[in-house]
């Protein structure tokens, strides 16, 4: 039987062996804020008498990148936008998100069809 504290333990070991720790971390974070924004907005709705019960599984996903990347026309996703308020914007975010789901820190989906291809997603692991 594992424990919290063993949980907890196995987690911060992930969070600790990051390789490029500023940047793993840091994305790390920003999947960590804009989940909790997501949390919080729900609870808001939920306290207005607004629920939705659609599963977490579901709506804990983050829309990450779209394939083709096509940023002109259709402009950076949230999590796009808060990489580059940070400086992490760039191509480096695709292997920056595989180091994190090798960890299981992170889980990938995707979203289809958008209306030029796809949508990757990602959620906390």
């Amino acid at each position: 039987m594992t424990g919290i504290g063993s949980a907890k333990t196995k987690a911060l070991d992930a969070w600790t062996e990051l390789n490029d720790r500023e940047r793993q971390q840091g994305t790390l974070a920003v999947i960590y804020e804009l989940d909790q924004e997501n949390e919080r907005g729900r609870r808001a709705d939920a306290a207005r008498g607004h629920y939705d019960k659609t599963p977490a599984a579901e709506w804990r996903l983050l829309d990450f990148a779209h394939d083709p990347s096509l940023r002109e026309l259709l402009g950076p996703t949230t999590m796009q936008a808060h990489l580059e308020s940070r400086g992490w914007d760039n191509q480096g975010n695709g292997s920056t998100m595989a180091a994190l789901v090798k960890r299981g820190l992170v889980v990938h989906g995707e979203r289809r069809p958008t209306r030029f291809g796809v949508m990757l997603r990602v959620k906390l692991g």
